[in-house]
């Protein structure tokens, strides 16, 4: 009957895997219902026995190992009841280490029943031992001689556990060279050591609180409370015996092309995956909430590494964290591109490593110190192109440990120079990578340019934690000189002390924010004053037309590279000032060239001036004004300084602003006041076209651009409240104040502008939107703003 049921099979699989042209609908709906009925077959386990050991097609053992893991789980208590739970484990175990020639995902399946099997003795084994516990209790109260409740414990899982152990702890350079040999005669065959790699990780996944755990139909708080005591008894257990196997298998006498070779590699992939589960477990108590919690906090693509205290040897080890780093560098080189992901993403989680274990400031430091100077090695020499995501995450995360002041005041000083001068040259390397991507990006092919573009998002994102954290120690050393007793007798004693406290040389953060944002200017700019190549119109629009907004889309770097603007604000603001006059003269000569001759040349100029245009007002704009997320708007600290600072006439100010033009003599015109008029200039420019019917000489990109533009310093810069600053300028309370007639004209400048717009650019709906938010942004927090519209 047996044999007549595996032919039947066979029969079924070919019409399954027939291709459409031999096989009409009905066969193949007959052949897919027999599959489905013979899932729910009941206690299959001999029937599925002997498919497995009489059939040679992979599609009917697969199958027959899928009715396995279903009649595992739905008939229990039978092979419970008949005592044979141990039994099919031990056959499945040696089936599959016998086997030479199966398939994988036939080994796969068979390993995730074996798998599913030990799960559930598990399980009964808890529950056996509690039983035993509360006999124990009982006998306490009626007898002064209690029995052991542990004398007669079956220890089914626990002694499978050490064997597997034992054999991957049995892996090393010497074994991996038997693999390749024909006679495999060594310690070791290639075929075990795979079975017992799979095995450990089907066990992982059992025992986790993720999706590929299997639906036993058990409550949510058996399956955790027996994945606790699985973290508690066998997972740091795991994680040393895998890492010792990595550790003898790839040391540095192993020749790299006998890690090159499959098997080796395929062993290597096993155990760095079996690691990375690990750097992935979720160790939160809190999912025992419910299951939907803790498979969201699974699906996290990113999740963090918190384990318990008693995995602190483990982590708070220099010797460990410099082999992990070791481990990628070695298998990096190896050119496998699977194994390089794993093992890099090995690293990324450790990065994330928080919780208990490291709330304790030594082990803090301890750890955060070995992971940057391993870090440092791993980059001296830049970083590959499928690294770039992966590494700016783990960098990402570096920050986020070094954000506290209590941190970052005790790493090692000449580190952080260091990783922040590493983290400069990166970022500036991404930004000309980036470049060279869109420009030569395929249409259908987009990822590189994709990849660049994350990876630069998580810099930024990196260096405004980093930057907060720096400002924020520094700013406390100040505080606390300022008031140290000491300081008043001393005065200079006060400056030195705040010198000495300096957790970076101010000289290299104003020296690597000067280079980034130098840096990201060039990358925006054409020829020759940038390093973008000349674009055509025709290419610029449909672009625009089928993309976001690029305020939208780069916002995370604009916001970082407004805070490097500010930094140095003078060179920033000078820099910036020169390049717009400069791309505002160029327009006008180009638009005037456009009037004659309307030539391809011609059309190609002006639109790589308009682009150019478009991305310095979105500098400006990220410069001079800062996001406050649910805070008024004000004018930056660091710009408000150098306002004061400048000198500045305020009368000459007053008039440059009026006219519009800061005349041959710009020395005693505010800074702020001089970049502004490049951009009122523009204004200008655009209100006349537009009045003048020639809309086909302004960009609507720029127009776009100058009302977000507009939009953000209405509600920073126009009429502010002066309680709301400790020190004002001068100069801009002149341009701009609430009692100045210069604020009123500007106002009534910026107001005829919006208005014109809003009639001129009906047919784009950007442009009028965003231009009547910028009057509702302007009027929405200040009713006095509202009345000076009137």
């Amino acid at each position: 009957m047996s044999a007549e049921i595996v032919q039947q099979l066979e029969s079924y699989a070919n019409v399954l895997l027939a291709p459409p042209t031999e096989v009409n609908n009905e066969q193949r709906k007959e052949a897919q219902t027999v599959f489905i009925e013979f899932q729910k077959t009941k206690t299959p386990f001999e029937l599925c026995r002997h498919v497995l050991e009489t059939s040679n097609v992979v599609f009917v053992q697969f199958q027959a190992a899928a009715c396995l893991k279903n009649g595992v789980i739905r008939d229990w208590s039978y092979l419970k009841q008949e005592n044979m739970s141990l039994q099919l484990l031990n056959y499945l175990l040696e089936f599959v280490g016998s086997r030479q020639q199966l398939e994988n995902c036939v080994r796969e399946q068979l390993l995730l029943v074996c798998a599913i099997i030990l799960k559930r003795c598990g399980i009964d084994e808890n529950s056996e031992a509690h039983r035993r516990l509360r006999l124990r209790q009982i006998e306490v109260e009626d007898s002064t001689e209690p029995v052991d409740a542990n004398s007669q414990l079956p220890q089914v899982s626990v002694n499978m556990f050490n064997s597997v152990l034992s054999v991957i702890s049995m892996l090393s350079s010497d074994s991996l060279q038997s693999f390749s040999s024909p006679q495999q005669n060594g310690d070791i065959t290639y075929i075990k050591g795979m079975t017992a790699c799979s095995f450990i990780l089907a066990i992982l996944n059992e025992y986790s609180s993720s999706t590929r755990a299997s639906d036993f139909g058990l409550p949510w708080i058996k399956h955790l409370d027996t994945k606790k005591k699985f973290e508690t008894n066998h997972l740091k257990n795991i994680f040393s015996t895998v890492l010792q196997a990595l550790h003898n298998t790839v040391q540095p006498q192993v020749n790299s092309e006998v890690l090159r070779r499959p098997e080796c590699l395929s062993i290597i992939l096993k155990l760095v995956q079996i690691l990375e589960t690990i750097l992935t477990w979720n160790f939160d108590l809190i999912t025992i909430i419910s299951s939907q919690y803790a498979k969201h906090v699974d699906g996290i693509e990113n999740p963090v590494l918190q384990p318990g205290l008693d995995w602190v040897d483990i982590f708070i080890n220099g010797n460990i964290i410099e082999f992990i780093f070791y481990l990628y560098i070695r298998i990096r080189d190896l050119g496998d591109e699977k194994l390089t992901h794993h093992s890099l993403q090995c690293l990324s989680q450790l990065s994330s490593l928080t919780g208990t274990i490291i709330s304790n400031p030594k082990n803090r430091i301890q750890f955060i110190s070995f992971f940057l100077n391993g870090t440092l090695h791993l980059l001296k020499q830049g970083f590959h192109k499928f690294e770039a995501v992966p590494v700016s995450t783990m960098l990402y995360r570096i920050c986020l440990h070094l954000q506290s002041r209590d941190t970052i005041k005790l790493v090692d000083k000449e580190i952080c120079v260091r990783f922040v001068t590493m983290m400069c040259d990166l970022t500036c390397k991404l930004f000309v990578d980036y470049l060279k991507a869109e420009e030569g990006k395929d249409i259908n092919d987009e990822s590189d340019a994709e990849k660049f573009k994350q990876a630069i998002d998580n810099f930024c994102d990196a260096w405004m934690v980093l930057m907060q954290a720096i400002e924020k120690y520094e700013k406390f050393n100040v505080f606390r000189s300022t008031d140290s007793p000491t300081d008043e007798v001393d005065g200079g004693s006060s400056s030195r002390q705040s010198q000495s406290q300096d957790v970076i040389d101010q000289r290299v953060i104003n020296e690597c924010s000067r280079k980034i944002f130098e840096c990201f200017l060039r990358c925006h700019l054409t020829q020759p004053e940038g390093l973008r190549g000349l674009v055509s119109k025709s290419v610029e629009a449909d672009i625009y037309d089928f993309e976001e907004g690029d305020h939208v889309t780069y916002n995370e770097q604009l916001n970082a590279i407004g805070c490097f603007a500010r930094v140095d604000a003078s060179h920033s603001i000078s820099c910036l000032t020169q390049l717009l006059n400069l791309r505002v003269n160029q327009l006008q000569s180009c638009l005037q060239s456009i009037t004659s001759n309307s030539g391809a040349e011609v059309q190609q100029q002006w639109a790589c001036i308009n682009e150019d245009i478009h991305w310095l007002i979105m500098i400006v704009t990220w410069t001079l004004t800062q996001s406050n997320y649910g805070e008024r708007d004000m004018i930056p600290l660091q710009l408000m300084h150098l306002s004061i600072n400048s000198n500045s006439d305020s009368t000459k100010t007053v008039n440059a602003l009026r006219s519009c033009d800061v005349g041959t003599d710009d020395s005693k015109v505010d800074p702020i006041v001089k970049l502004l008029l490049c951009v009122f200039k523009i204004c200008s420019l655009e209100k006349y076209i537009l009045e003048n019917k020639m809309h086909c000489l302004m960009s609507p990109q720029v127009s776009l651009t100058l009302t977000l533009f507009i939009t953000r310093f209405l509600c920073g810069y126009l009429l502010p409240n002066e309680n709301d600053y400790t020190d004002m300028s001068l100069c801009l309370n002149a341009c701009f104040g609430r009692d100045s007639p210069a604020a009123a004209d500007t106002l009534n400048f910026l107001f005829d502008h919006i208005i014109t717009k809003l009639f001129a650019w009906s047919s784009e709906a950007d442009v009028t939107e965003s231009s009547a938010a910028a009057l509702v942004t302007f009027i929405q927090n200040s009713p006095e703003r509202g009345k000076a519209l009137m």
